[in-house]
């Protein structure tokens, strides 16, 4: 009963005085409306000591009471979000959802914290709150900066209300938001409109290269078979129309990413003759930079079923990669070898380079380490996308002895089956 009415008392100091003023008041008007005041005063004198014990019952239940005399703890407790009850010297509870979402391992060991310093990312950001809503009785969803037990940033919503003691002093009765979940998902969302976009602009510019790029096709084929040109002439006309065939195949898988082109036809390839012509357009570009390259191909390899001049990309990038990545090392070598492993063809690249300084990360679309102008970091995130597109895996690691090393894997080409003629057709 007294339990009942201390709670019914703290909810509101005019409750209180209300009740204590009215009992103090029957009672010395019946004292003073008595025929025989000696026998009634120590009447008086009790009801007067009703009306202290009402103030002392509410004071007894002071404004920081923890939240677990509330009826509704298991409520609280379960609670998905965080709540918590604090003053102005420092918390005074927190739900098991608030405890997780700091890092902590129980509420007893943030009670023992300073929040100002241990809760709030920036230290003054605390007294900034209460300063601005000291005259006022709640605050909704007011974003902030709250820190991790490891240090990290967390990002919250706090809604609060503000319970005032008999003594004027304030507690913080609130809720707190994580926000970091909502922030990644919008951040996906900006960066899946920026790819879209992206995708929209590459298409267009395919588009417009195709264009020239078809001319140069054809006239490079016009002095290829030129009668007056020359022997020297000729193979140059070659090299032109492979480079822009190469060309074309990039703006073509540019289209494909923006789902703008029809996906190519896939055939047999000679996955030894594709590396080849890879390594000796790299050639060219690695003599000067004293890079050798070292060709360990197996004999007897199947084929597979797939673009060749997607997977010439594919090895021209890896092996630019690698030059460059020795560029400033006065030279080095590159080593390619091919092999069978199971029902796959797998291609190796190996270097002795530097190594790579994030290898989880070189898949990422723009990632790149090369400086400012020099790469855009989409090679060998479109190397993953082609190498996926054939059924196939691609893998990056670094060399204890020092150096990098790029995995192939390409499913080989199955043998068409041919359908056995029914009886029926046979009869035919």
């Amino acid at each position: 009963m007294l339990h009942r009415l201390r709670d019914w008392l703290s909810v509101s100091p005019l409750r209180v005085y209300t009740l204590a003023a009215l009992i103090a008041g029957l009672a010395i008007g019946f004292f003073l409306n008595s025929g025989d005041r000696s026998r009634d005063l120590p009447w008086l004198l009790l009801a007067l000591v009703a009306a202290a014990i009402v103030v002392l019952l509410a004071r007894s239940q002071p404004a920081e009471a923890r939240i677990s005399d509330a009826p509704y703890l298991s409520l609280v407790q379960g609670a998905t979000y965080g709540i918590f009850r604090s003053n102005e010297k420092g918390l005074l509870y927190a739900n098991p959802a608030l405890v997780q979402m700091l890092g902590y391992q129980s509420e007893a060991e943030m009670l023992a914290l300073d929040m100002a310093r241990d809760i709030y990312f920036d230290p003054g950001e605390r007294q900034r709150l209460i300063n601005l809503f000291r005259g006022q009785d709640r605050g909704d969803r007011i974003a902030t900066t709250w820190k991790r037990k490891d240090g990290t940033a967390l990002a919250v919503h706090l809604s609060f209300r503000v319970l005032r003691g008999l003594d004027g002093a304030r507690t913080f009765e609130g809720i707190a938001e994580d926000l970091s979940e909502r922030r990644s998902l919008e951040e996906q969302l900006l960066h899946s409109e920026k790819l879209a976009s992206l995708g929209r602009m590459v298409a267009g510019a395919a588009h417009e290269i195709n264009n020239p790029l078809t001319a140069i096709l054809g006239y490079a084929e016009l002095l290829a078979e030129d009668p007056a040109a020359t022997r020297e002439q000729k193979d140059f006309a070659e090299k032109i129309k492979q480079q822009a065939r190469r060309t074309k195949v990039i703006t073509t898988n540019l289209q494909s990413f923006s789902s703008q082109a029809p996906e190519r036809k896939r055939q047999s390839v000679d996955v030894n003759s594709v590396v080849n012509n890879a390594i000796r357009i790299e050639e060219l570009n690695a003599r000067q930079k004293r890079i050798t390259f070292d060709r360990q191909f197996a004999t007897g390899l199947p084929l597979i079923q797939g673009d060749e001049y997607q997977i010439l990309e594919v090895c021209m990038h890896i092996l630019n990669n690698s030059v460059d990545a020795m560029r400033d090392m006065g030279g080095g070598a590159i080593t390619v070898r091919t092999a069978r492993e199971s029902d796959s063809v797998v291609i190796e690249f190996t270097d002795s380079g530097p190594g790579i300084a994030e290898p989880s990360r070189v898949f990422d679309p723009f990632y790149t380490t090369k400086p400012i102008g020099e790469g855009a970091g989409l090679g060998l995130s479109a190397c993953y996308g082609i190498v996926k597109e054939h059924g196939g895996k691609i893998e990056v690691q670094n060399r204890a002895e020092g150096g990098a090393v790029v995995t192939v894997h390409l499913p080989i080409a199955q043998p068409a089956t041919t359908p056995v003629p029914s009886a029926t057709s046979a009869s035919k």
